[in-house]
């Protein structure tokens, strides 16, 4: 009767380009010491989401054994740039000194992506990311940020700017009033919310006082499509036929202190913002 290969070490994740070599789990079988067993991968694979509708697995090299472990064997397919990676999963089988199978186990992995900084200028900068996730921090200016895929950090500043998140969960990162105006609002070009595929972009307020009336860091109210009420701190978006504005009214004179523009037609909710 084949049994169960028992794992330690073993996590079930892997870090993007991690070192080789490094340790993904310690192996073993109850009934057996390390020197009457030899491991063996029979497969390994990965799994990718060129887009939400479409996914694919392919075979990989990236684990090997050495002696009772399995670690890192090759970098290139440990980085996520490429394509939207979901998993990897390795197929493995312990025979005893008779080349008998004597158990066998399947591992699977979650990627984590490590974040990368991209930083511009106080000009007005064109600021374009990979396929990874990354952090794309633009200065003063009016700057266009084109992020690609991966669940990335937008922040564009002062100016008026052009923000395209592309595919994945991203976030609009905004710390104050005056990097957004009425005047010059930034334009979020496209709003991502497929909740079946859980992705879901948002607009990150959190940093910004939300009621200049009082002392202390508010938090913004989330009215919705209503109108301002004059209390400050409040948060309201207007659709059209083909776009979206966020607006918010931080000192209650029932007028705009701060605007998105969002180039789509969307409906909003309140957790589509962090406030």
């Amino acid at each position: 009767m084949v049994g169960q290969i028992t794992t330690t070490d073993f996590n079930g994740e892997i870090v993007e380009l991690a070192p080789l070599g490094t340790i993904m789990a310690s192996l073993s079988v109850d009934g057996y010491t390390s020197d009457q067993l030899s491991f063996s991968i029979q497969r390994q694979q990965y799994w990718y989401a060129e887009t939400v509708l479409y996914s694919d697995s392919i075979d990989t090299n990236a684990f090997k054994i050495e002696g009772s472990k399995l670690v890192v064997a090759s970098d290139d397919d440990l980085n996520f740039f490429s394509w939207r990676v979901e998993g990897f999963g390795v197929s493995l089988q312990a025979r005893d000194t008779s080349g008998n199978l004597v158990a066998n186990t399947y591992l699977s992995f979650d990627p984590i992506d490590t974040l990368n900084d991209y930083r511009g200028t106080n000009h007005a900068d064109r600021l374009v990311g990979t396929d990874g996730m990354e952090k794309i921090i633009a200065g003063a200016g009016d700057d266009k940020i084109y992020a690609k895929g991966g669940d990335d950090v937008l922040y564009g500043g002062r100016g008026k700017d052009v923000l395209v998140g592309g595919a994945g969960s991203d976030t609009f990162l905004y710390k104050s009033i005056k990097e957004s105006t009425l005047k010059a609002p930034d334009l979020i070009a496209e709003w991502d919310h497929f909740s079946q595929y859980n992705i879901r972009d948002l607009i990150d307020l959190s940093p910004i006082d939300a009621n200049t009336k009082v002392s202390g860091d508010q938090d913004f109210d989330w009215l919705g499509s209503k109108s301002f009420s004059g209390h400050a701190g409040e948060l309201r978006y207007v659709k059209d036929k083909s776009d979206t504005y966020v607006y918010a009214d931080v000192n209650g004179d029932k007028k705009a202190d701060f605007a998105i523009h969002i180039g789509e037609a969307v409906k909003m909710y309140a957790d589509d913002f962090l406030l």
